[in-house]
């Protein structure tokens, strides 16, 4: 049976709320196609930087209008089955995205137990399994909200900033609840249509991946399609 991966997700708002994910991702995507996911699976819309960090070291999307950092390895170039450790221990994979906001999600990847595969099997054609969500804890931590302590002033009063909720595409946002329809609505558009390795794309007008993310984000989130327009 192909290799296919858990991936666990946190980030911590304060001691007592850390949103949370839970992805099943299909064999042969790389820590590319993970930052989809991640953007995804937290209402993001890839606007900032971001990096990942795997021990000592960083990793990045580099689309081919992106000059890359010295040192900083290619995520598109990187299969996740080359991070799981031999030892059968769970990966830890730091993402931080929005150095202004600077969001940190900690990632802990893993082989997936056959029973996974065979149950994503059965809820998709094998040859179309794409990554999806299946448990999460906690509403998105919003685009541009302030990071942390933006997220607690909104959970306390979110009813004041409906319009700007609107504007960021979440007017019906509730901080105790993850909208996994919509997260795998964003990753079936998305991933149904590019291939694994082609995440850094998104960065490049004029190709698929751009194209599949636009229509998955303005789907996911139409209010944004209008706010731009407007």
């Amino acid at each position: 049976m192909k290799t296919c991966f858990v991936a666990r997700t946190e980030l911590q708002i304060n001691d007592r709320t850390a949103i949370s994910r839970t992805l099943f991702i299909p064999s042969g995507y790389t820590l590319g196609d993970l930052h989809i996911m991640l953007q995804a699976a937290h209402g993001w819309f890839s606007y900032h930087n971001h990096i990942f960090q795997i021990g000592k070291d960083d990793y990045e999307v580099k689309g081919k209008d992106c000059s890359p950092f010295n040192g900083v390895l290619n995520a598109d170039k990187t299969p996740l089955e080359s991070l799981l450790n031999v030892n059968g221990r769970e990966t830890k994979i730091d993402y931080k995205y929005d150095f202004g906001d600077g969001w940190e999600v900690t990632v802990m990847l893993s082989k997936a137990p056959d029973h996974f595969i065979t149950s994503a099997e059965a809820s998709f054609a094998p040859e179309t399994v794409v990554p999806f969500c299946f448990a999460g804890r906690h509403g998105d931590p919003v685009e541009d909200c302030g990071g942390t302590s933006g997220y607690e002033r909104l959970a306390a009063k979110p009813k004041p900033l409906r319009d700007w909720l609107e504007s960021q595409g979440q007017p019906d946002w509730n901080p105790k609840v993850c909208e996994m329809s919509r997260i795998n609505g964003f990753l079936v558009d998305f991933f149904s249509t590019v291939k694994p390795g082609n995440a850094g794309g998104i960065f490049s007008e004029g190709t698929k991946a751009i194209r599949a993310w636009r229509k998955a984000l303005y789907r996911a989130y139409p209010t944004i399609e209008r706010a731009e327009a407007a």
